[in-house]
């Protein structure tokens, strides 16, 4: 186990990782029943969180510049294999969508240019909902320029 235990603190070291994540690097390395205790030894001492990894992933994305949308948040989160409850509360507690997509446009596109259509289309590129971009940009642009 102390191999194994060394192994995942190193990858720690460098970022949050998920159990999900970490399970499957070392157990390229090490075997199962090391790499298990090794796992619930970080886990019962709080240095292995599916939730820190979770909130490691969205801060970035969550606002301005890079900002993205729900669907590629939770897309990004289950790849990475954060735990159903990680993403949940992660999302629940990111700025919400609304926000974010205003940041987007803010961050990228001047409200006095005819760049509605370009806009959408990088919205909806981002994981933004479709439903809830239209408001956005109708909001952001303003319904003279919806044409």
């Amino acid at each position: 186990m102390k191999e194994a235990l060394a192994d995942a603190m190193r990858r720690l070291e460098k970022a949050e990782r998920t159990a999900a994540e970490l399970r499957a690097a070392l157990l390229k390395a090490h075997d199962p029943e090391s790499v298990e205790a090794a796992l619930d030894w970080l886990s019962a001492r709080r240095m292995l969180s599916d939730e820190r990894a979770a909130e490691a992933t969205v801060r970035p994305r969550a606002a301005g510049r890079r900002a993205e949308g729900d669907a590629r948040l939770r897309q990004r989160l289950e790849a990475r294999g954060a735990t159903a409850e990680a993403i949940d509360q992660t999302l629940a507690e990111a700025p919400d969508e609304a926000q974010r997509m205003h940041d987007v446009l803010a961050a990228k596109f001047r409200p006095e240019t005819a760049q509605r259509a370009k806009a959408g289309r990088f919205l909806l590129s981002r994981g933004f909902d479709e439903d809830a971009v239209d408001g956005a940009l109708d909001r952001y642009f303003g319904d003279a320029d919806a044409s």
